[in-house]
């Protein structure tokens, strides 16, 4: 989209108007115009987060001095508040490129909903004091009566509230729907049926807002109808009789130019959820019965039984054009699965409509109308699929957050879910396609974190034992993996960026895709739970350290042990391979610091000095250099050509959780349990900086590829940006529901 194609193509269509943009761009500037931009949120539905923010920078090129523009969004478009206005005052950068000049700063004006007194009153001036009282004594009521478009269809659906019926905002709808529909069937008519014109009004609605076009002349009403109903619609003059029922239609409005369009965008989207709910077979009682309503042609002593949505509007006639007589309606039973694909494929459902079909459900029977639905997703492509499986889940997670707990997903395709405020116990994604999901940013507290070497993404490790992949550029999930059945303590990218090791307190080592989420190979032989993965720097082996006091190398092209490292005494809680990949590092909690050679698997020598556990081991870049971190609060740095003990630091009055060297090697970090960090001299044995901040343990440090920058992860749930040369904390990342175990920059050092 551009601006320019925008509003030419609006001078054409509206007043055929040609090369008008140069007197826009002049008028504009002068301020004879009052741009409006309604509905934006309606647009950027269609479309990806980044596409939706080009869109809107693209709107506001019209935004030059002198001019004046307002554009509407429904506010649950930007959910975070702060999201909205982050691409409102231009931080979002990547949206910005294609401007000039200094971006435009807007005023956000948010609308607010109507107050106590605002709706006493406006329902004073349409109902009885009673009546009144009745509303505003009820707090469901009360609150969607705080929208203004919600007052008319509260008084019209007064007589179904006032009987006790259930109230949400769906039921609103369907008691004022049903209202208007039998108030405008006249009884003379033919084949004016209640259900005929839900029927018709659904069919409108699904044409409306899956091609986005707002209205609909009457010229087009033939055609419709005769797709439609093309059985009982013979004669024109039956035509004429349908025209002019559209127009007593108090649900629809007419211009002069013939063109219809819905009183309010949301009857729509009403009918567009009513259809949707009774194609998936699953639709409640009450919301059923609209559709049993007025049905013409009905055997009404047969048993009512169950029809397709279209089995059951879509009959057949006799050649004097009368519709077959049908047994009443049960209940609507599921479309079949490629029926479906039409309706729930292409796109996300919008959250207008997912909110008004989600309480059409029958709760009794959702979860075992749609689970299928979601097993039917393995059988078929991603590109057959689209949206299909996204939306159905959706939906249940709409009505309940615990629909699908417990739920064996392997294999479906979930694409575009938001799981951000569901219940996921015990549920499978094992090869599950999850493109676009949305989960929380640490389902069961972060444990470890890993970025990958080659792109913009970063590995989750949690507590529940899943693993997670996010493009950290954009936000997104790209994969989720549920496969361990313990806490999962350790991620790896492999050095081409293509493969995931995990290991978990379970005693397994499980390489995954990094791009599918898909399983390649589960790797057991640990007799205990395992502490750490590294791979090598060539990516052909991979070492494991456990509770079962041994180092384990593996093949990462066949899985299989290429031998297991023994000496150790207690358990070995961090591994580490030398930058030239002829020895690997192990610490343990038996107080040791062990050098194996790569090339016959033998203990060069042991490091001995510590007098309590080695719980962290680095290299410094030369490979010269091995550090140690303790739990009796020293760090040690041992030469790595000799069985030497070269020096130690003091300071830290707690467990030293997590040491790093500095890229150019001059400088060694370390992180405690006493909450602190601690930059020392390699030149000097000084400590140059105590760096304060953390409230809780600090669990793990990386130095960014420049060396500017520290990152620090802790047991306080924050990750602190620190500056080298002044010591300044920069940022504070938070927001994780458990303490973070491990931090890690990519190869950019932008990204961490």
């Amino acid at each position: 989209m551009t601006v320019e194609s925008l509003f030419s193509e609006f001078f054409f269509r509206k007043h055929e108007i040609l090369n008008t943009y140069s007197a826009f761009e002049q008028l504009n500037r002068m301020g004879k115009l009052l741009l409006i931009f309604d509905g934006f949120d309606e647009r950027a539905a269609r479309v990806n987060r980044q596409a939706m923010i080009d869109n809107f920078w693209e709107l506001a090129k019209v935004v030059v001095p002198g001019a004046k523009a307002i554009l509407t969004c429904r506010t649950e478009h930007f959910p975070d508040a702060i999201e909205g206005r982050q691409l409102l005052n231009a931080e979002l950068q990547a949206s910005t490129k294609n401007l000039t000049g200094e971006p435009p700063q807007f005023e956000v004006l948010e609308l607010e909903k109507f107050s106590d007194a605002q709706i006493a009153a406006l329902l004073g001036r349409k109902a009885q004091a009673r009546t009144v009282q009745e509303v505003m004594g009820n707090p469901q009521l009360l609150d969607l009566a705080r929208r203004p478009v919600m007052v008319d269809l509260i008084l019209e659906a007064l007589p179904e509230i006032e009987a006790g019926k259930p109230v949400d905002m769906a039921r609103v709808y369907l008691y004022a729907v049903t209202a208007k529909m039998e108030r405008d069937i006249k009884s003379e008519r033919t084949f004016t049926s209640l259900a005929d014109k839900l029927y018709f009004l659904c069919e409108l609605s699904w044409e409306m807002l899956s091609t986005d076009r707002m209205s609909l002349n009457y010229r087009a009403f033939p055609e419709r109808l005769q797709q439609l109903f093309a059985d009982r619609v013979k004669e024109e003059r039956e035509l004429d009789h349908w025209r002019y029922d559209m127009m007593g239609q108090t649900m629809l409005i007419r211009n002069s130019e013939g063109d219809y369009s819905p009183a309010h965008r949301s009857l729509l989207e009403f009918f567009v959820a009513y259809k949707i709910v009774a194609s998936l077979g699953a639709m409640a009682e009450d919301f059923t019965d609209l559709a049993r309503r007025r049905q013409s042609y009905l055997d009404e002593v047969a048993e009512p039984k169950g029809y397709t949505w279209e089995g059951y509007f879509r009959r057949q006639c006799d050649e004097a054009g009368i519709p077959e007589v049908i047994v009443p309606l049960g209940q609507f039973e599921s479309t079949a699965f490629d029926d479906l694909l039409p309706l729930l494929s292409r796109s996300k459902l919008a959250r207008a409509v997912l909110d008004l079909a989600h309480p059409m459900l029958d709760r009794n029977t959702v979860r075992e109308q749609l689970l299928p639905l979601l097993w039917a997703t393995r059988d078929q492509s991603l590109q057959e699929v689209g949206y299909l499986g996204g939306n159905v889940a959706q939906l249940m997670l709409a009505q309940s957050p615990d629909a699908l707990i417990d739920s064996d997903l392997s294999g479906t395709k979930l694409q575009g879910v938001d799981f951000t405020t569901t219940r996921l116990q015990r549920v499978n994604f094992q090869n599950a396609h999850l493109a676009d999901a949305v989960f929380s940013k640490a389902i069961g507290g972060v444990t470890s974190m890993a970025f990958s070497p080659v792109q913009n993404y970063i590995a989750i490790g949690d507590g529940r034992g899943s693993l997670q992949v996010w493009n950290v550029s954009t936000g997104r999930l790209l994969v989720y993996c549920l496969g361990h059945s313990g806490v999962l303590r350790s991620v790896a990218f492999s050095p081409d960026g293509q493969i995931l090791a995990s290991a978990s307190a379970d005693k397994t080592v499980k390489l995954w895709s990094a791009n599918s989420g898909s399983c390649i190979s589960e790797i057991e032989g640990h007799a205990a739970g395992i502490w750490s993965v590294a791979f090598s720097p060539d990516g052909q082996i991979l070492a494991s350290g456990g509770d079962d006091n041994s180092v384990k190398l593996w093949s990462v092209a066949d899985g299989d042990c290429i031998r297991s490292l023994e000496g150790h005494t207690d358990w070995v809680v961090s591994v580490a391979f030398s930058p030239d990949r002829r020895a690997l590092a192990s610490g343990s909690n038996d107080n040791t610091v062990k050098l194996w050679s790569m090339a016959d698997g033998n203990c060069i020598r042991t490091f001995n000095g510590h007098s309590d556990w080695v719980i962290s081991v680095d290299f410094s870049p030369s490979g010269e250099v091995l550090v140690s971190g303790s739990r009796d609060g020293t760090v040690k740095l041992w030469s790595v050509l000799s069985d030497t003990f070269i020096r130690v630091f003091r300071g830290h009055s707690d467990w030293v959780w997590s040491v790093a060297f500095s890229p150019d090697g001059q400088t060694l970090a370390s992180g405690s349990a006493d909450g602190t960090l601690r930059l020392w001299s390699m030149a000097d044995n000084s400590c140059i900086r105590v760096l304060q901040g953390h409230c809780g343990l600090v669990r793990s440090i990386a130095f960014s590829p420049n060396g500017k920058i520290l990152a620090s992860g802790s047991h306080d749930r924050s990750v602190k940006l620190w500056s080298i040369p002044d010591g300044q904390c920069i940022q504070t990342l938070g927001d994780y529901s458990g303490g973070i175990k491990s931090a890690a920059f990519n190869s950019d050092g932008k990204i961490l």
